[in-house]
């Protein structure tokens, strides 16, 4: 009994920090002027070699497709779903940063050239378009 009151309360705990944690990250890029820009990010990053703490927006021209948009953190890779045909790019974040974009998951797939580079003023056109599965965020 006393264990699953501990487990328990450990549990609530630490959902509680999670939720600030994530509070503060949205309260940041909130401050930054972007706020309302792109929906929360996937949650699935894979620690990558950039320093860690930049919200990145990206917003993802997807050829014959919805645009997609999503917030992520500098120093990860994320895989973006189903492989997509990128036609185009916007990127808004405080500081420069650097998108290396991979035909399918970071470690498996082969790096898309040319990289990215933002923050971006306005969407760029991609030609010839990049079949993109991930990307890896790290600040320029």
């Amino acid at each position: 009994m006393l264990f699953t009151k501990t487990l328990m309360m450990t549990l609530s705990l630490l959902a509680t920090g999670a939720i600030a944690q994530e509070n503060s990250a949205n309260q940041d890029y909130r401050q930054s002027g972007n706020a309302g820009n792109g929906v929360q990010g996937n949650g699935n990053g894979v620690q990558g070699n950039g320093a860690q703490g930049t919200n990145v927006w990206i917003k993802f021209d997807i050829k014959h497709g919805r645009d997609k948009s999503a917030n992520y953190q500098t120093g990860n890779c994320y895989n973006i779903g189903d492989k997509h045909t990128i036609q185009g790019y916007e990127i808004k974040s405080d500081r420069r940063v650097h998108v290396t974009t991979w035909s399918r998951f970071y470690s498996e797939g082969a790096e898309n050239t040319p990289n990215w580079d933002g923050p971006t003023d306005g969407k760029h056109k991609i030609n010839p378009t990049q079949e993109v599965a991930s990307i890896c965020i790290d600040q320029a």
